[in-house]
């Protein structure tokens, strides 16, 4: 069953929980971490499917995390950050 299950849609699911359960600004933080790692599937993997994704993709996100510069700055993330995203 998980073979066709794509990751876009349990982070929807996610997302719809977390709006359930927690305040506005947590559900959008939830969000954004969650769609963090979506964009980053989309840009560097060929499927966001639940079976496709692994550690290998996950250790891949910190590795592009760690590229990514602080909005507006030309500074990397922290690792307080990175740790929050991951």
């Amino acid at each position: 069953m998980t073979q066709k299950i794509d990751l876009e849609t349990v982070i929807q699911e996610c997302v719809l929980a977390k709006r359930a359960e927690h305040s506005p600004r947590t559900a959008e933080w939830y969000e954004l971490a969650y769609g963090y790692f979506l964009q980053f599937l989309k840009e560097n993997n060929p499927s966001t499917r639940l079976a496709d994704v692994g550690i290998s993709e996950a250790r891949s996100f910190v590795v592009w995390l760690q590229t990514r510069p602080k909005k507006g700055t030309d500074k990397p993330l922290s690792s307080h950050t990175i740790n929050c995203w991951v």
